[in-house]
């Protein structure tokens, strides 16, 4: 993915466990998490704590949390970087959950920061650790309309015996909604990958898939998520043992319902999939 422009943005977590959003500069009355434009990304948590600094916030102790670029018309790369000792007020700020934020009138990009903001403590267990070579893994996710819903499924909790203990084979996902897909194969492309995830956990045979959205999202590990659209399918929705429910939503519903952390990365696909099924991205 060739990056045309690359960002820093803070997280900032007060003792009620609510985060500081400012006004974003598109589109009018949204909001985002403060950051800054970035030129020198070696540099990244200096630049950003001093453009707090300059905003009346002290900070101490960044952490790189995630890094999330995207590709649809243009490349974006963001740096998520937390700091757990700060002081100081921005006047026009506002102090809001996780899940608060998902109420607000925010941003079009600011979905992308839901996941750090509901998982911080998940990601801070473990050392982000950029460019240094660990796991690579291809996945897709489809979003499949009816024509005005989108399908999602709610994982399923299977327990399996691991070194003489019982754990569950999903772990967090357990009793989670998600979007159907999963891992594209080697031997596979993102389409034929989706074509065969979604007769798998759901039985319907799709005919057409637009692919509109791709995600590459590192922690430790790095994840390319392809993100596809398709309302051309047929048959009835079958589950396999690898789901326990399925829903017809309206895109803002799923929100509001309870999602892993990989399933909260496809916010920012589904709250603006208009938006982006009109742009022109659809590469293999």
């Amino acid at each position: 993915m060739k990056i045309l422009k690359t960002v820093a943005r803070a997280l900032l977590r007060d003792e009620e466990g609510k985060f500081l959003v400012v006004p974003a500069d598109e589109p009018e009355n949204s909001w985002s998490l403060p950051g800054i434009e970035l030129n020198d990304v070696e540099n990244r948590k200096r630049r950003l704590s001093i453009s707090l600094n300059d905003m009346g916030i002290e900070t101490e102790n960044p952490k790189d949390v995630v890094r999330i670029a995207t590709e649809t018309d243009d490349n974006i790369e963001r740096y998520v970087i937390y700091f757990d000792d700060f002081s100081g007020e921005i006047e026009e700020g506002r102090w809001v959950t996780g899940k608060e934020f998902l109420e607000l009138e925010e941003s079009p990009e600011a979905g992308l920061y839901i996941v750090p903001m509901c998982f911080l403590d998940s990601y801070l267990e473990t050392e982000a650790n950029y460019g240094v070579k660990g796991h690579e893994l291809d996945v897709e996710k489809t979003l499949v309309s009816d024509g005005s819903k989108l399908l999602m499924l709610k994982k399923a909790r299977r327990l399996k015996v691991s070194s003489s203990e019982v754990v569950d084979r999903y772990g967090e996902m357990s009793k989670c909604w998600e979007q159907p897909g999963g891992i594209i194969e080697d031997d596979e492309n993102r389409f034929e990958a989706a074509k065969r995830e979604l007769k798998e956990e759901t039985s319907l045979e799709v005919k057409e898939l637009k692919g509109f959205m791709r995600m590459e999202i590192e922690h430790i590990n790095t994840v390319k998520c392809y993100i596809l659209f398709t309302e051309s399918f047929s048959g009835e929705v079958e589950l396999s043992k690898e789901h326990t429910e399925f829903r017809w939503i309206e895109p803002k519903e799923f929100r509001g319902l309870e999602w892993h952390r990989d399933a909260g990365y496809g916010i920012a696909a589904i709250e603006n999939l208009d938006l982006l099924l009109r742009k022109n991205y659809n590469r293999n």
